[in-house]
């Protein structure tokens, strides 16, 4: 069967591939194997190019763009021998000989294809001659009038290369108030002097430079992020903010929808005032974001959200570092990855206002430098009933108070339990000098059924590792490195207990207690002593007791039971006078308390 090949790409009149729009072939006459009205259809596919073969006779060609709804006829054209068409637009333009309408017919498509052309080649003209000629401040004040859908690309923001370049698409709402800035706008559009809009063309992600921030360290940038910020919640991309040294004034909200693309950026604050958070992510589900560094802000990063993956690198000078808060609703299933939180008053802070479900978080972070206090539980208390901190997870590499006064490395502020939490400091506790009782390991508060673990890089007295007022008997408590070690002072007045002695040792499970008579100890009568200690919580904690007397007027036995359902933290040893005489009031016993292995 006789037939003509045609192949090629086919664009659009503004050099676009012309993906998706269709042509069809009408046979008008009947040849060879083909019969008048048969029809063929070809859809340009995303690369453009095309290949296919008509069959000689007269053949009407109608189009159809993607966003047309029905053809359009463009004319009739006579395929034979004599057309030297191999593409679509050559058999358009092809003269060939025909009846005097099929001439006119194909007069007028040929002219419509070469003004189609013409106007692609005058846009690309018009693009490249303007491409790096002016910036987008320049565009905003220009009164250059262009065809809608105008396309240029500025060469930066404020100046030539100062990374604020971008593609700018004229689309063709008039009328606006002249002159308006990305920022004015809220959003990722301009207004240039004529009132003519135009929208930034975005690739992958939503580069906030494009929109105005400058990111020089030195520039209040809030209003020109937030304006990025509302652009890229509106279109569904990323946010870039990469490398940028922002500076702001007021808080920045991040929509739950918004990734935030930070690394190597710097969030710090404008200004002197320090009352308002850094970065405020407010609840909802599935944030994932990376910020480089937060510095000198009330909160550095304040979370309401939930199943959220947040990393960052530094959060420093802050008053409190990073907030997992369940004020207004629960906050569940967190995932929090950091290098340092340093200089701050509290660095993780797990807050609640409320009886809200906060549980399954999974806090890690490298280095706490020279924060007073490491872990925080704050419930503000302008509610009744308790706060629900169930079963969360916080891992440290490191934490170094530097001798700050009155630091810890756990404090539940608030009268609820803290039930289920694994707290574990894995390579480094140290930085505090013991002898000025500056820290506490775990301080005010009360945790239940949960697990401590820390590396003692310096030895601290067991008086400074648990709040004495708390019950901690269903806790679990270790230290890797070193043990704890006993206090200086090693006897105490059996009938204070604000003055007993902690000095056990974790390695032997030990402690020492000496105890002067009171009164004379006649022979065969029992007496008991009353020894409080913060580890004898809890039922079955004492394995054994022996005594010593440094002087040899009589003998004595002994035995020990923890009472603590009298009084929790109490032991009491029972020693009875085994010899013929009395022993004497004055008589110093020194007793040796072994805990149970399973402490």
């Amino acid at each position: 069967m006789a037939n003509i090949l045609l192949s090629g790409v086919l664009k659009r009149p503004n050099g676009d591939i012309a993906v998706g729009d269709q042509i069809k072939f009408e046979h008008k006459s009947s040849t060879g194997d083909t019969v008048q009205t048969a029809e063929c259809f070809v859809t340009i596919p995303p690369n453009g190019q095309y290949y296919l073969s008509i069959e000689y006779g007269i053949v009407n060609i109608s189009y159809k763009a993607v966003t047309d709804e029905v053809f359009t006829n463009l004319g009739k054209v006579t395929v034979n021998q004599d057309n030297p068409a191999t593409n679509i637009p050559e058999l358009l333009r092809a003269t060939v000989p025909q009846t005097n309408q099929e001439m006119l017919e194909f007069q007028t498509v040929l002219a419509n294809c070469i003004d189609a052309q013409n106007n692609a080649d005058q846009s690309l003209q018009q693009i490249e001659a303007l491409t790096g000629q002016q910036t987008t401040t320049e565009l905003i004040n220009s009164s250059t009038v262009y065809d809608t859908e105008k396309v240029l690309e500025t060469s930066g923001f404020t100046t030539a290369g100062d990374g604020g370049s971008g593609k700018w698409k004229q689309n063709g709402v008039t009328g606006q108030t002249p002159s308006q800035t990305p920022v004015q706008l809220v959003d990722g559009l301009l207004n240039d002097a004529n009132g003519n809009q135009w929208a930034l063309v975005f690739s992958d992600d939503v580069a906030a430079k494009k929109l105005g921030v400058v990111g020089d360290s030195l520039t209040d940038d809030i209003l020109a992020l937030r304006s990025a910020t509302a652009y890229a919640e509106s279109t569904k991309k990323p946010l870039n903010i990469r490398g940028l040294r922002i500076r702001t004034s007021k808080e920045w909200v991040v929509p739950r929808d918004v990734e935030v693309l930070g690394e190597g950026s710097v969030i710090q604050r404008f200004g002197s005032n320090k009352d308002f958070k850094g970065v405020h992510i407010p609840k909802g589900n599935g944030t994932k974001s990376v910020f480089g560094t937060i510095d000198g802000y009330d909160d550095g990063i304040y979370i309401e959200t939930n199943v959220s993956d947040i990393t960052f690198k530094t959060i420093s000078n802050c008053n409190r570092g990073f907030i997992i808060a369940a004020d207004s609703s629960n906050n569940l299933d967190n995932k929090v990855t950091g290098v340092q939180i340093g200089f701050c008053d509290e660095a993780i802070v797990f807050e609640q206002n409320g009886l809200r479900t906060q549980q399954g978080n999974e806090v890690r972070v490298n280095f706490v430098s020279q924060c007073k206090h490491t872990l925080v539980f704050d419930d503000k208390g302008t509610h009744s009933g308790g706060s629900n901190w169930d079963s969360n997870f916080v891992e440290l590499m490191a934490s170094d108070p530097l001798t700050i006064q009155g630091a810890t490395f756990f404090w539940n502020k608030s009268l609820a339990d803290v039930p289920n939490l694994i707290f574990e400091i894995k390579t480094w506790a140290g930085g505090w000098d013991s002898s000025a009782s500056t820290i506490d390991l775990l301080y005010k508060g009360k945790a239940v059924n949960s697990n401590f673990g820390v590396n003692l890089a310096q030895y601290i007295p067991v008086e400074k590792c648990l709040d004495p007022s708390r019950d901690w008997s269903s806790c679990t408590f270790n230290t890797y490195r070193l043990p704890l070690y006993s206090s200086t002072v090693e006897g105490i007045t059996t009938t204070n207990k604000n003055d007993y002695n902690l000095g056990r040792q974790s390695n032997t499970m030990k402690v020492n207690v000496v105890n002067t008579l009171s009164s004379n100890l006649d022979a065969g009568i029992p007496k008991s002593i009353n020894i409080f200690h913060s580890f004898a919580s809890g039922s079955n904690v004492v394995e054994n007791v022996s005594a010593e007397m440094q002087s040899n007027n009589g003998k004595i036995t002994c035995y020990a039971v923890a009472s603590n359902i009298e009084e929790n933290g109490l032991i009491r040893v029972w020693i009875t006078n085994i010899s013929n005489t009395t022993i004497l009031a004055g008589t110093t016993i020194r007793f040796t308390v072994t805990f149970n292995s399973n402490l």
